[in-house]
């Protein structure tokens, strides 16, 4: 089974702007983006709808890789 992203055994951080708005969009501290300890895979954080902590983009030797959320694995693993 899956690991879980709230297991005390991940690790992801959440990356602040470091620039202001009219660099980059975010204002200086706002959260960013989603980004994975073991491997760097990241996605930005939007205020759309926008790819989450389930489909970071892992390298293939992350130990990360296969960490989602307990409502995707409700969601999309078959019993």
């Amino acid at each position: 089974m899956p690991k879980s992203f709230s297991a005390p055994d991940t690790h992801f951080r959440i990356i602040a702007s470091e620039t202001s708005v009219s660099n980059d969009g975010y204002r200086k501290g706002e959260p960013m983006k989603l980004e994975c300890d073991c491997c760097g895979a990241s996605v930005m954080l939007t205020p759309e709808p926008s790819p989450g902590i389930d489909e970071l983009p892992h390298k293939p030797w992350c130990d990360q890789r296969f960490v989602e959320s307990r409502w995707w694995q409700r969601n999309f693993l078959s019993d």
